[in-house]
């Protein structure tokens, strides 16, 4: 994943120097760019607090945007497993799957129980 980001980044730059963008010019447009999300974990939501703290994790993806998570941590490798499978997942399937990762990775978690 690093790798295609690299090559994104790259690709980017150099289509912008060709559109005559001047390296400062270019530097500034990848700066805006990368304070859009600062601070945050991508395709991560949280819906409800409790006092003051998150109750649940869901993710953005349309895929798995139905289950609910204890942590950022979770989402994160839901989501990693969604880029893994690809589009084609059947929700009840990756149930079963989540699961049995949690357990083979002995995650303390709703999940692994």
């Amino acid at each position: 994943m690093k790798e295609e980001i690299k090559n994104a980044h790259d690709k980017a730059w150099n289509d912008l120097e060709e559109a005559g963008f001047s390296t400062g010019q270019r530097v500034q447009i990848r700066a805006a760019f990368a304070s859009v999300n600062a601070g945050k974990l991508p395709f991560i939501k949280i819906d409800e607090f409790k006092d003051g703290q998150p109750k649940y994790y869901k993710s953005e993806l349309k895929q798995i945007s139905s289950l609910l998570f204890e942590s950022e941590e979770e989402v994160n490798l839901a989501n990693a497993m969604v880029f893994a499978i690809g589009n084609d997942i059947n929700v009840n399937d990756f149930i079963h799957q989540i699961k049995a990762v949690f357990r083979i990775l002995n995650i303390e978690s709703n999940w692994s129980k």
